[in-house]
């Protein structure tokens, strides 16, 4: 009777040991962030800049703060500093302001985030307007006063 209670008793562990040695929990897929080609683009006061992207997961993409007197995304009616959305493909539409400036140069760097890692995705610059001066060579006529 003893040893069929020591058998009993070992079966008995030796099965709950199983069990709960078989339950570990799957280990859960890591998807690697697949972030566009950088694109660079030089665009006009007052114009629209539009590109494409294809990201497998969701992301975030913003515009630096410092850039948002110039640049703007563009979403159907909407003018919007920050976009979200999720994995496939989207249309991405940039404005730029129509101030005109002389002298100055505007780059914004557009930043995507994907999962915990940051990208630049484009890289906008709105030239300037350029000064131009003329000369004219003029004659006095002394003969008439």
């Amino acid at each position: 009777m003893k040893k069929f209670l020591f058998n009993t008793l070992f079966i008995s562990l030796l099965s709950l040991a199983c069990l709960f040695g078989g339950c570990e929990e799957p280990a859960e897929e890591v998807i690697t962030p697949d972030f566009p080609e950088k694109v660079s683009a030089t665009v006009a006061a007052g114009e629209q800049f539009e590109f494409t992207i294809a990201p497998n997961m969701p992301w975030t993409m913003k515009i630096p703060t410092e850039a948002t007197t110039h640049f703007k995304f563009i979403k159907g009616e909407s003018e919007l500093y920050t976009l979200r959305g999720n994995a496939g493909e989207h249309q991405i539409v940039v404005a730029v302001s129509d101030i005109e400036e002389f002298d100055t140069v505007r780059v914004c760097e557009i930043e995507m985030t994907m999962g915990e890692e940051t990208h630049v995705v484009a890289v906008l610059t709105r030239g300037g307007k350029e000064r131009s001066l003329n000369i004219y060579v003029a004659e006095y006529d002394t003969t008439e006063g």
